[in-house]
């Protein structure tokens, strides 16, 4: 175990027999985040969303010791990332300037988001496989995004999920308060892979409203006539 990492490589010595058969187990993450007291078991300590303290990575390399050399290993993610990314909070935020309300904005900017989806609890550093599967509801309290950038593209949600290497496809079942009312939506065939990224794009905070004006020309019925002697 080392502490203190410092950029993204590290470089330690082990003394090993000759001819000797070996497997090496690495995992790196943010203390506190995970429970590696068993490395064919990891698991999530918290499930608390939204928080890049819980990126971790691992690798697995079977070596048979032969002579003085220098051996290297690449760390990747045990996991698939899952972003929920907004394309409108620039348009409400220009449609509060031009109403002079943008003291309003952010009472709709999204709180107490939640995801649920089928995940994985456990994961096997010496093997890459996982284990456990289950439902959980990952909760964020507030956007992940620095809404008042109210930039273009705005991750609402983020969260990490152990995966497969193969992509598997799931259902999420997605939900946030905007302005003191809940607004939920249904995510199907969502694809997810390990160490890759899924983002889920759309106008989750509004909808477009398209009108059709006609001008009817034509009077009501077939007009009143009032017949009245000015005398």
């Amino acid at each position: 175990e080392k502490d203190g990492q410092e950029g993204l490589t590290n470089t330690f010595q082990v003394v090993l027999i000759k001819n000797q058969s070996y497997k090496f187990a690495f995992w790196a993450d943010t203390k506190g985040m995970y429970d590696t007291a068993d490395l064919r078991a990891v698991k999530t300590v918290s499930r608390k969303a939204g928080r890049d303290c819980r990126d971790a990575f691992f690798a697995e390399v079977d070596y048979i010791s032969k002579k003085n050399e220098t051996i290297s290993a690449k760390l990747y993610r045990p996991f698939a990332q899952v972003n929920v990314v907004t394309l409108d909070l620039d348009k409400i935020y220009q449609q509060m300037v031009a109403a002079g309300t943008t003291a309003d904005y952010g009472k709709f900017i999204p709180t107490d988001l939640k995801l649920s989806c089928e995940t994985y609890n456990e994961f096997n550093v010496l093997t890459g496989d996982v284990s456990a599967p289950q439902t959980y509801e990952l909760n964020l309290a507030s956007c992940y995004s620095d809404y008042s950038a109210h930039t273009e593209k705005s991750t609402i949600f983020m969260d990490y999920g152990f995966a497969t290497e193969e992509k598997e496809i799931k259902d999420m079942a997605f939900s946030f308060v905007s302005n003191g009312e809940e607004i939920a939506y249904n995510f199907t065939n969502i694809p997810v892979r390990r160490n890759y990224r899924t983002n889920i794009l759309g106008g989750f905070m509004s909808a477009d409203a398209q009108w059709t004006v006609e001008i009817d020309p034509d009077w009501y019925g077939d007009g009143t006539s009032v017949d009245e002697d000015p005398w």
